[in-house]
């Protein structure tokens, strides 16, 4: 008697066609929101915030546990975000024919071992090494951002090369 032995099919490997972006997280995969924004978008014809909101809202939709659903929560949640933005909004003014214009963010958001996360001017961030240093990395990661976002553009190919030096 010959035993003959049967090999189980290996699983087909998903292959991911969406990623969060760097530093983003949330509890369902970056392709079932993919998928589901545009089932919204689809269903809706129009993909805003709130109808992304109203469709999350029903607990079996893929979304749902992407939002905080308990109010009091959420409410002081939303209240830090506008701390946030108000502090990331307040710019030094420079005078251009008379006129104030922006200039330059009063308040940084730097991160440092000691501290934590922390709001600080730029002269307080200046007499602070660790501070300068998180600041200068924050910038060059921005720089280096923006020339991945734009890497197609031919138009900006100086710009790119001058972004690689720096990095160097």
């Amino acid at each position: 008697m010959t035993a003959t032995l049967t090999r189980k099919k290996k699983k087909p490997k998903t292959v991911k066609k969406y990623a969060w972006k760097e530093g983003k997280r949330f509890p369902v995969s970056a392709d079932v929101a993919a998928d589901e924004l545009k089932k919204i978008k689809r269903q809706e014809g129009i993909l805003k915030a709130q109808v992304v909101v109203d469709h999350a809202r029903d607990p079996s939709n893929p979304l749902h546990k992407c939002f905080e659903w308990d109010d009091s929560m959420a409410a002081n949640r939303h209240r830090l975000y506008q701390a946030r933005c108000l502090m990331h909004s307040v710019y030094t003014v420079k005078y251009e024919e008379g006129d104030p214009v922006p200039d330059a963010p009063f308040i940084f958001n730097v991160e440092t071992e000691e501290e934590g996360r922390t709001y600080r001017t730029v002269k307080e961030i200046i007499g602070d090494q660790p501070a300068t240093d998180y600041l200068l990395a924050v910038a060059m990661q921005t720089i280096l951002g923006w020339r991945k976002r734009y890497a197609h553009i031919e138009k900006l190919a100086g710009v790119h090369a001058e972004i690689d030096k720096l990095a160097g």
